[in-house]
């Protein structure tokens, strides 16, 4: 009796240290803490194939750095302003207090930076989905200026109950750029002074490389092999209704909130207005390099278009 009653104690104490390791462990109940440190500067960035504009940037890139959290997650963003301009990160996605903003209604001496200040962000992850963040500043110029220059990226929230499966992302950001700050041509047409509007994916004309590779932080051409599963990150930070359109694969979309499920994109192209977002994926197939783009079909003419290359 006394050795069947000394291993149900054993039994217990170590049922008990396996249960505490569990909700103890990092991402499980309480989630983490993650801090990225974000610096706001101008660089140069080659918009079309030889022509070059003074971007307004995250970390010297457009996009910016991705921002990705698992729901139960605390971001800490500690922005840095190396501009002469005020700027700010406005988040999707995330839950926070006004102090945190990032735009006008923001407290003063809050979320707003002036030039070579700092502020600590704070950002609760609630739900999951594919966000956009971008600057809310109108220091000097409009809102959208300072959007169109460059300060934008985006954010994914994954769900720990149900994980996307493994794949190559590439983040797509659908937008219009200037060859230097001046106020954005609201009209939808395509052909609305075109000396100084151009459209472009990540701020970036054909041929030259556009996507974003996830992974590791460089834009390139997508590439995958035939079989393998590749994730399109897309959203729109434009000014104009865009698509996305993807030659000689299905694609399959992932509803935001229920990454467990997918829907097939009717026509294999998906209309993205500004601000929203799409979580979309395909399976490369014949080797080959494919078109993709926006299918304002004049919108690619005029540059909006990038190379899928599928490799054997």
């Amino acid at each position: 009796m006394k050795k069947v009653l000394s291993l149900v104690i054993v039994v217990a104490l170590v049922a008990g240290v396996i249960v505490a390791f569990l909700f103890a462990a990092p991402g499980k109940s309480k989630g983490e803490t993650k801090d990225y440190y974000v610096t706001v500067e101008e660089k140069r960035i080659e918009y079309k194939p030889g022509q070059f504009f003074t971007a307004w940037t995250y970390n010297g890139q457009i996009p910016g750095p991705l921002i990705r959290a698992n729901v139960g997650d605390t971001i800490r963003v500690h922005l840095t302003n190396k501009t002469n301009l005020s700027h700010s990160m406005h988040v999707h996605g995330f839950e926070y207090t006004v102090e945190h903003d990032g735009s006008q209604m923001s407290p003063a001496g809050t979320s707003m930076v002036p030039p070579g200040k700092t502020w600590t962000y704070v950002f609760k992850a609630t739900r999951p989905g594919l966000y956009p963040y971008h600057c809310h500043s109108d220091d000097r110029y409009p809102l959208s200026v300072h959007i169109q220059q460059g300060l934008q990226g985006a954010i994914l929230i994954d769900d720990p109950a149900k994980p996307l499966p493994p794949a190559k992302e590439y983040l797509v950001i659908l937008n219009e750029t200037y060859d230097k700050p001046v106020q954005s041509i609201g009209h939808s047409c395509s052909y609305c002074a075109m000396n100084s509007k151009f459209f472009a994916l990540n701020s970036r004309q054909w041929p030259l490389p556009q996507a974003y590779n996830v992974q590791t932080g460089q834009i390139e051409h997508p590439t995958a092999k035939s079989g393998e599963k590749v994730r399109f990150l897309v959203t729109n930070l434009g000014n104009d209704i865009h698509t996305f359109h993807l030659h000689g694969h299905p694609l399959y979309k992932r509803p935001s909130g229920n990454w467990g499920t997918t829907e097939l994109v009717d026509g294999d192209n998906i209309s993205v207005l500004t601000a929203e977002t799409a979580v979309l994926e395909t399976t490369a197939l014949s080797p080959g390099n494919w078109l993709y783009h926006c299918h304002m079909d004049v919108h690619a003419e005029l540059g909006m278009m990038g190379k899928f290359i599928v490799t054997p």
